[in-house]
């Protein structure tokens, strides 16, 4: 029987010269500023936003504890894919706590994380005409930040850690040739 979509993967057929795991960096903004996303053959391939300046870069500790992940279920037939995405920066202060509260009050994020196998991946949005005839949608949970400021033990560090949570009904590939941190940056 033949199962329409089905794709071959094939292990040590496809050449990868970096496979390690992991994010090293992520850009987010209130998925309310983004103005359009452009999807090709369902691979995210452009953005804007109503503001320059919208998208705020985060580059976290170093220390293999940072990561995006996208779990995948069936309830019946429905598929959700809860997705999860954790940074941590080592250290406190005034600056760091009011980033938090900031982060606290933002409902609806959008999320590009920067893997350390060079590849982009987001959270939050999704191919598909929303509620507003959009060509775009936030997933199913909307992407939220958690914020916890940790000042820990005398034996270990204090930290401000983001947790951003969402469900989304499919996975969204990301064209890490068009997606850049450089694109980002500019928005």
């Amino acid at each position: 029987m033949s199962v329409s979509g089905l794709q071959s993967v094939v292990q040590n057929t496809d050449t990868f010269s970096n496979v390690d795991g992991g994010i090293y960096q992520s850009y987010i903004c209130n998925l309310d500023d983004v103005t359009d996303i452009t999807f090709t053959s369902g691979v995210l391939t452009g953005i804007t936003v109503g503001t320059v300046g919208s998208f705020k870069k985060f580059v976290f500790d170093d220390d293999n504890s940072a990561f995006y992940n996208q779990e995948g279920s069936f309830s019946g037939t429905r598929f959700t894919n809860a997705q999860s995405a954790f940074m941590k920066f080592s250290g406190l202060s005034a600056a760091r706590a009011t980033a938090a509260d900031c982060a606290r009050q933002a409902y609806r994020v959008i999320a590009f994380h920067f893997l350390n196998d060079c590849s982009v991946m987001v959270q939050g949005v999704e191919e598909g005409a929303g509620c507003d005839s959009a060509n775009f949608k936030h997933s199913r949970v909307p992407a939220r930040i958690a914020p916890s400021v940790k000042s820990n033990t005398s034996d270990t560090e204090s930290a401000l850690e983001f947790s951003i949570t969402s469900e989304a009904r499919s996975i969204v590939p990301v064209d890490p040739t068009t997606i850049t941190s450089a694109v980002l940056d500019a928005l």
